[in-house]
């Protein structure tokens, strides 16, 4: 994960995803490891377009962590993706 320039690594993350609709849909459980803690996700991941996901919970700084995550394709390939996180 790296900030919104793609310059300096901030943190991490690792997860996992179980196909739920051939061609079109993934399900998804990963988190995101910052130096202040972790952020738990759970959401769909789609194969083409755009992905909202929800934020289950964190630690550290970000415990009781509440909120989403876009999931943005910067091309056509799904090669490359902007995270955007809104932490409540």
């Amino acid at each position: 994960m790296y900030d919104a320039a793609n310059k300096v690594q901030r943190g991490t993350d690792q997860g996992y995803c179980v196909r739920v609709v051939v061609g079109k849909s993934w399900e998804c459980f990963w988190t995101l490891i910052l130096k202040e803690g972790q952020v738990t996700l759970e959401g769909p991941f789609y194969d083409q377009g755009d992905s909202l996901m929800a934020v289950t919970g964190g630690t550290g700084k970000y415990a009781g962590a509440k909120g989403s995550m876009k999931l943005h394709p910067r091309d056509a390939k799904g090669s490359s993706y902007t995270f955007t996180y809104d932490l409540l």
